[in-house]
């Protein structure tokens, strides 16, 4: 019995030995992340579609990067900004602040547009449209925390419309949106210099 004891010991000790080292190496830091948000897409969904997408593109993320297939956020679903900004931060709509498209302010006393800015220009854009920014946001996302950690990093978010673009993008990242009336790629002067 005693013999059976030593040999469990020296296995433990033989494994520890391996595992110090291993734990005792930085973590490597990503150099890219992609994020892909399909609103109304179930996770099942990729496998369902899998035969229909280029193992170079879209099953390349599948496989080789994290797939999330019961994700849950601690709150009532309500509008995709909110969705959105809880994804990319982390937080929930109590502490990251946007709890839809546009809300009534109770201190001013007037309505509030989660992107208007009138301190932002629009960019290729028609006179007067497009000034819009993440003014409205007070929490930082996992792609500011990127951009802090390495300058060397980017960050570049694309969506169809303003309103997701400037949730998924967060503060420092380059954001961009189509022009539904020129069907070009626009940004804001807030995002791109």
């Amino acid at each position: 019995m005693i013999k059976g004891k030593s040999l469990l010991c020296a296995v433990v000790i033989l494994c520890l030995a391996f595992c110090i080292p291993c734990a005792a190496q930085a973590v490597t830091k990503p150099r890219l992340i992609v994020k892909i948000v399909v609103g109304g897409l179930r996770a099942d969904e990729l496998d369902r579609f899998k035969a229909n997408l280029s193992e170079n593109g879209f099953n390349r993320f599948v496989n080789n990067g994290v797939v999330y297939t019961n994700a849950r956020y601690g709150f009532m679903t309500t509008t995709p900004p909110a969705t959105l900004a809880t994804i990319v931060s982390g937080a929930n709509p109590d502490i990251h602040g946007i709890v839809g498209r546009s809300w009534f302010d109770l201190v001013s006393g007037n309505p509030k547009d989660l992107i208007a800015d009138d301190m932002a220009r629009g960019l290729d854009t028609a006179p007067n449209e497009g000034g819009y920014s993440y003014v409205n946001q007070i929490v930082a996302t996992f792609g500011d925390g990127l951009l802090l950690e390495n300058t060397k990093s980017r960050e570049i978010t694309i969506a169809a419309d303003a309103v997701s673009a400037i949730a998924l993008g967060g503060r420092r990242g380059e954001v961009y949106w189509i022009d539904e009336s020129a069907a070009t790629w626009i940004s804001s002067s807030k995002f791109v210099s």
